[in-house]
């Protein structure tokens, strides 16, 4: 489990949210799932290197060009699927945003969930 990752554990524990931690079951296997209401929220946390995010240029071989581009195409097909699904909210979280103000980033998330 990454730092990204754990600080958000950490935080929903704080909060006293439950949660399921990749829920293999479910498409893309979200990294949280938060139900409430029989209606799910799943969030996914991703990694601007592994996830190919145009925050910064990166500087990557074929076999890493290839490898995002496969990743793209998943990340993709994964919103689709959630977006067609009544009963689900699709929650992306880029690391750069949340670095760029990790608590601003962590209310924004708390509030999406907890929102009836």
């Amino acid at each position: 489990m990454s730092n990204f990752e754990k600080e958000f554990e950490e935080f929903f524990k704080k909060k006293k949210l439950e949660f399921r931690r990749n829920a293999r079951n479910l498409k893309g296997t979200p990294d949280f799932v938060f139900s409430r209401s029989g209606y799910d929220r799943v969030l996914f946390l991703h990694g601007c290197y592994w996830h190919g995010h145009n925050c910064k240029e990166w500087k990557l071989s074929k076999v890493g060009l290839s490898r995002q581009a496969v990743t793209k195409v998943k990340d993709r097909k994964v919103r689709r699927h959630y977006s067609g699904d009544p009963n689900t909210l699709y929650i992306r979280c880029w690391e750069c945003d949340y670095l760029a103000n990790k608590e601003d980033k962590l209310d924004q998330i708390f509030n999406i969930i907890i929102e009836v």
